[in-house]
């Protein structure tokens, strides 16, 4: 049995290197934005404390309210939608490596099966025939649930519920006021 040579390992091991130093940046990236909305929402409610602490009337704390609540409440919803457009990339780059991670493994396992047909001593090819057969039934149902699972995506809209959470609600516009003459 013909096994993986020193340059062959070699060549696989550098490849898988430079898959997971790329997801590795792509995902670093995503946990930077994360940490940066964060950090954006801290800055905005330490903003919004100290305007408060700087109220020294009934006046002062009702244009308090009226200004910093309510940019806060849409502030701290955008925040969230953000973050929540950035998970749902992170997620698609896990998915994308796992696929990726799969599609290769499963090569690898196919090329072993190969070798093996080849190499097998006269009796035992219809063996590692129905070997062969069995592993591609599985490929074959894997696939199969994979375009499912896209079907049911399809048609429930979910994908197009995330996007459209992830998307910023229309602002109102404040009442515009006039001064008195």
């Amino acid at each position: 049995m013909a096994a993986m040579t020193f340059e062959q390992f070699g060549r696989a091991q550098a490849a898988a290197m430079d898959s997971m130093l790329a997801f590795s940046r792509d995902l670093a990236g995503q946990v930077e934005k994360v940490a940066l909305l964060q950090f954006e929402a801290g800055r905005q409610a330490l903003e919004s404390v100290q305007a408060l602490a700087e109220v020294r009337d009934a006046e002062s704390l009702a244009a308090w309210q009226a200004t910093a609540l309510q940019s806060g409440v849409e502030l701290a919803s955008d925040n969230v939608r953000q973050q929540y457009a950035v998970l749902v990339e992170m997620r698609n780059l896990l998915a994308e490596a796992v696929r990726q991670s799969a599609a290769e493994t499963t090569q690898q396992v196919q090329a072993g099966i190969e070798r093996l047909v080849r190499e097998a001593p006269e009796g035992f090819a219809p063996f590692f025939a129905a070997l062969r057969d069995g592993f591609n039934t599985q490929l074959a149902a894997m696939e199969n649930f994979g375009r499912i699972g896209a079907q049911v995506d399809a048609l429930t809209g979910t994908s197009q519920l995330i996007a459209q959470a992830a998307e910023p609600a229309p602002r109102k516009r404040a009442p515009v006021r006039r001064k008195a003459a």
